[in-house]
């Protein structure tokens, strides 16, 4: 979470775990039309997901 609230984008988001897995989905989306690989974000999600499985 750290690296989520260092970003940008974390100033627009409330940053619930609603919001960030609704984002996730729209932008998995683009990623899969455009298929531009994206590492970074994809390690961003293992971790979410990691995190949100264990609570």
């Amino acid at each position: 979470m750290k690296i989520y609230h260092r970003m940008p984008i974390s100033r627009l988001v409330d940053g619930s775990v609603g919001e960030i897995v609704a984002l996730s989905c729209v932008f998995h989306l683009w990623k899969e039309q455009t298929r531009v690989p994206t590492p970074n974000w994809d390690e961003l999600e293992k971790r979410f997901e990691a995190k949100v499985n264990r609570s």
